[in-house]
């Protein structure tokens, strides 16, 4: 009787060992689905995107970088001479490299001089 006991009990483990084996093999196929789709080109692209601070960084360096290649091109315009072309190289590295830095300042000047150029006059209310 003990030879069936002990079989019976073998058997008895090797069935759960087979239902713990299976259901782990569901959920790494779950996993493995997740991750497949995490991994897609698009999503990688809107995860990384969808972060503000890293939105803010792109626009900065981008506002950095426009604003050192336009005081680059003001500064040369189209001059031949080697020297003006390398103090214009120099004169927008540093403005790119001042807008990356302090980008608050700078937008917060840049929006004042938008505000005040396209501010309305409000209607004098002694005239109307």
């Amino acid at each position: 009787m003990p030879k069936q006991d002990a079989t019976q009990l073998l058997k008895e483990k090797i069935q759960e060992k087979e239902s713990e084996c299976a259901y782990q093999k569901i959920l790494l196929n779950e996993q493995f689905e997740l991750t497949k789709e995490k991994l897609k080109p698009m999503n990688l692209i809107k995860d990384t995107f969808s972060s503000p601070e890293l939105k803010d960084n792109l626009v900065d360096s981008a506002i950095g970088l426009a604003s050192g290649y336009i005081a680059r091109k003001a500064i040369v315009i189209s001059s031949k001479n080697p020297l003006v072309k390398l103090l214009g190289t120099v004169i927008g590295a540093g403005v790119a490299n001042l807008m990356t830095k302090h980008p608050d300042g700078i937008k917060s000047i840049g929006g004042n001089i938008i505000n005040a150029l396209f501010k309305r006059k409000k209607a004098d209310p002694e005239t109307t």
